[in-house]
């Protein structure tokens, strides 16, 4: 006679009426067949376990195939006394096998062309873009010297924590932002400028430094609670507004351009795809790698002047590379690589985007040539001084570039 149904399933009352719910076609037969029973019982649990859901038929499944006690002693038996299994040795004439992991700057947008993205940042310059007139109309204790003293010290603090360049600009444009829309006096302005890099970091780097690191870089001359206060104060009147496009997110989309032949901007493109962990110019060759580092201390350059809040990032960064190849005498087809960027820039500044454009230049020269000239340097000077960055602001400039 064959067994219940409920000692298949170790005695569930559910399972009987979940089966009876079902209204399966079960065939019984009759009681005196017991030579069947092995078959009808594998009948039966083929039946059940099809009508459940495929984890009550795991769940049940698994409880009928448990060993017994005896074949689970056996087991450890075994396993007791058999012997131990010898891992061979790896072949040491074969290099090891290198697994490539994924880094996350392969992840974040920008790097190399990528058109989707560029006219992603086209529509969001907008977004981001401070007040140009606010030293006169918004701060009374803030003016142009004092905003140039903050950045170039913003620009000390970032290279000592080796912080990425776009840090640097995601914090001043914060702090212009800010200076916008609400009056600083002249002795939190320090404050103000930390904790816009202090946030800039946790939004830009992949290890920020830490809030005691940003303290102890203000000499205790603000507090942690200071600074936490004053970053809900800034986040709040920023509508927490951080992802803006900047001057150096340009130059990374225009960088590709400006290789001096068709096999560096291959090279180039390449290697950004493969995501191998190279900086902007590190794939380009010897002269075009000049032309983007002498582009990136231009384009910081602007970060020290408010007179350049008047053009949108995409028109600094192509001013800068049109600065660049012109103090280097650039090759006409590196010019002619710069051209559609240049012309798509100028396009989306507006009706007389080339004149702005031009006037982004003489701007940039102007810096460049006080950059050149001031008595005690400025620190992206010193900065771009270094073989790391070619020696770009090392060099002596063109006597053209001094008459601005």
């Amino acid at each position: 006679m064959p067994p219940p149904v409920t000692d298949l399933f170790g005695g569930s009352q559910r399972v009987i009426s979940d089966v009876a719910a079902c209204s399966l076609p079960l065939c019984l037969g009759p009681a005196s067949a017991t030579a069947d029973d092995s078959r009808y019982l594998k009948r039966l649990k083929a039946t059940v376990l099809s009508s459940f859901p495929a984890f009550v038929s795991v769940q049940h499944g698994q409880q009928l195939q448990q060993p017994s006690c005896a074949q689970q002693a056996a087991c450890s038996d075994r396993q007791q006394y058999a012997p131990a299994r010898r891992t061979p040795a790896r072949d040491q004439t074969k290099p090891p096998k290198i697994r490539r992991v994924a880094c996350i700057e392969e992840e974040r947008p920008g790097r190399g062309y990528d058109p989707e993205f560029l006219a992603h940042c086209y529509a969001d310059e907008a977004k981001g873009a401070p007040d140009c007139g606010y030293l006169g109309s918004v701060q009374r204790e803030v003016d142009a010297h004092k905003r140039l003293v903050l950045v170039d010290w913003l620009v000390e603090v970032v290279d000592e924590f080796k912080l990425a360049q776009g840090t640097l600009f995601l914090a001043v444009n914060l702090v212009d932002r800010y200076l916008s829309r609400r009056p600083v006096p002249r002795a939190a302005l320090q404050l103000l400028g930390v904790t816009a890099l202090w946030l800039a970091s946790k939004f830009e780097e992949v290890y920020p430094p830490t809030l005691s690191d940003f303290v102890d870089v203000t000499q205790h001359s603000c507090t942690a609670a200071q600074l936490v206060e004053m970053e809900a104060h800034l986040l709040c009147e920023l509508g927490f507004t951080l992802m803006v496009p900047t001057a150096v997110t340009f130059l990374a989309l225009f960088l590709p351009a400006a290789a001096a032949n068709a096999a560096d901007a291959d090279a180039y493109l390449s290697a950004a795809i493969d995501g191998d962990g190279c900086d902007t110019a590190a794939c380009l060759g010897e002269f075009p790698r000049r032309v983007a580092h002498l582009a990136e201390y231009l384009a910081e350059l602007s970060l020290l002047t408010p007179e350049c809040l008047r053009f949108p990032p995409s028109l600094v960064a192509a001013a800068a590379l049109n600065l660049a190849c012109s103090l280097l005498d650039a090759a006409p087809g590196a010019r002619a690589r710069l051209a559609p960027a240049a012309e798509a820039a100028a396009a989306q500044a507006g009706p007389g985007g080339e004149e702005r454009l031009r006037a982004c230049v003489a701007e940039l020269r102007r810096m460049y040539a006080y950059a050149a000239r001031a008595p005690r340097p400025p620190a992206v000077k010193t900065k771009y001084c270094s073989s790391k960055r070619s020696c770009v602001a090392a060099m002596p400039p063109p006597r053209w570039a001094l008459d601005a």
